[in-house]
């Protein structure tokens, strides 16, 4: 029985850890690519926001309205306080999330 509660939680400890692949759920074939594109992007902050942001802080703490411009500020201080936390292609893509959607 512990061998069994023991894989099972290596199994989700993997899984959060490496996150589990495209959670979008496929596409639509009315939607252009761009469209799409820009989902992938946001579903893709989202979960670089859960998951790695979440090591450190509350969710509740994360998602909240800050000034357009310190966005960069805030990523960037995280960033160098964690060290390979996000590379620079990740980091652009959390500031973009956070810019368009919780910026006053």
């Amino acid at each position: 029985m512990k061998l069994i509660l023991t894989a099972v939680l290596i199994t989700i400890l993997l899984l959060v850890s490496f996150g589990c692949g495209n959670i979008s759920g496929g596409t639509n074939d009315n939607t252009s690519e761009q469209e799409n594109s820009s989902e992938n992007d946001t579903l893709d902050a989202i979960s670089l926001i859960e998951n790695n942001c979440s090591r450190c802080h509350n969710l509740d703490r994360v998602y909240v309205i800050k000034a357009k411009d310190q966005w960069p500020i805030i990523i960037d201080r995280m960033v160098r306080k964690s060290p390979g936390l996000l590379n620079e292609v990740e980091t652009t893509a959390v500031v973009e999330y956070f810019q368009e959607n919780y910026s006053q």
